[in-house]
Order: structure tokens, then sequence, then C-alpha cells
């Protein structure tokens, strides 16, 4: 388990961004599916399909947005 791999070093990056994200996601979608869909199975399987993409979307675009704003906006002081 001490081997680092492209999945564990992406995913330690963002732990605590999808840490943050993992409840308001899913709370926001089923406020929605459950106005929009009457029907119980879909329901579930839209809200855990939905919840897991949109988590692992917004965190992806939030950690890359974080990297290009820090490469093109921060201004570096030499000492």
């Amino acid at each position: 388990m001490n081997r680092k791999t492209g999945f564990t070093v992406y995913f330690n990056q963002i732990s605590y961004l999808l840490y943050l994200l993992r409840q308001s996601i899913p709370v926001v979608l089923a406020y929605y599916a459950v106005r929009v869909c009457p029907i119980m199975p879909v329901q579930v399987f839209g809200i855990c399909m939905g919840s897991f993409a949109l988590t692992l979307m917004t965190c992806h675009l939030l950690r890359k947005g974080r990297n290009w704003f820090i490469s093109n906006h921060v201004i570096f002081i030499d000492k």
C-alpha cells in the first residue's frame, strides 16, 4: 500500500475538496430529483449516479481552475 500510482496521487490532492462536496451536491440533486421524477427507483439511481459524476467533475474543475489561476495571476516576488 506504499506505492504511489496516478490514481492515489490525484485523489490525495483532491481529498479535502471531495470531502466538502460529497454532501452538498447529493442534497441539491435530491431536492430536484424528488420534484421532477415521481418514480422512486429512478430517483435513487439518478441521485447516486448524478452525485458521483457531478462531485468528481466539480472537484476536477475546481482543482484545474485553481492551478490555472495561480499559474496565470499570482505574482511571485523573489527575495
